[in-house]
């Protein structure tokens, strides 16, 4: 008998509501910065000044709204005590932990995806920012929702493993972080080496590679751990 899906995506949604409405809320709060509209960091008076400032915050924003998602939707089965009744339903460990991931991968994309949709049709569409439409507009915004994948499921795969010490279990999403900063440079920086700046090819590849790594490594986690 098939266990149904809908109220696992359902209790996941529930978990993770408050850490996708700051996510929101730190999202509108930037592209309002970015729009002239706030003024809380700063004075943000040239479009050129906007954007650049912008680009870079809204990658720290990225990164750290997909890396507490992944802790928490990870972590709440744990505080609240669910492990052992979830995983003893007439569901497969493994089906479980795919409606987490593919729940908390959704939720990634589309929380940035829509307000970052908004904010660009209605900026070019009004001629605020004061340069042309580009199609490479969307490189940088979609490089950093691509890469907040892996940075979730690092994050995920931080809160399940066995430690003794935080740091020992935090070393996936420390390092999936690392490899970030590294691609934001390459992407912002000019005189960043073109050696060693990939191509965007070699980023969505290396996205998928460490994304398959890492969802490998979470089953390889939950199924040698004992929840009992």
């Amino acid at each position: 008998m098939s266990y149904p899906m809908f109220p696992l995506i359902q209790k996941e949604l529930r978990s993770a509501a408050w850490v996708v409405g700051l996510g929101l809320f730190a999202y509108v709060w930037l592209l309002a910065e970015m729009s002239g509209y706030s003024q809380i960091i700063g004075r943000w008076n040239q479009s050129h000044q906007r954007l650049a400032l912008g680009v870079i915050w809204f990658g720290f924003v990225t990164a750290g709204f997909a890396g507490l998602l992944g802790l928490v939707m990870a972590s709440d089965d744990s505080l609240r005590g669910t492990w052992q009744f979830v995983l003893f339903r007439p569901i497969s460990r493994r089906r479980y932990i795919v409606t987490k991931l593919l729940t908390g991968a959704v939720l990634v994309v589309l929380t940035p995806l829509v307000p970052v949709t908004l904010f660009l049709e209605w900026e070019y569409g009004s001629g605020r920012l004061g340069v042309p439409w580009d199609v490479t507009a969307w490189q940088i915004p979609a490089e950093a929702i691509g890469w907040s994948v892996p940075i979730f499921l690092s994050g995920f795969l931080s809160s399940i493993r066995v430690a003794s010490w935080w740091w020992s279990r935090l070393w996936p999403l420390v390092t999936t972080c690392v490899l970030g900063m590294w691609f934001w440079l390459a992407c912002l920086e000019e005189s960043f080496p073109d050696a060693l700046t990939p191509s965007p090819i070699q980023f969505w590849g290396l996205c998928v590679l460490v994304s398959a790594a890492l969802v490998v490594l979470i089953f390889d986690e939950m199924e040698r751990r004992e929840f009992s």
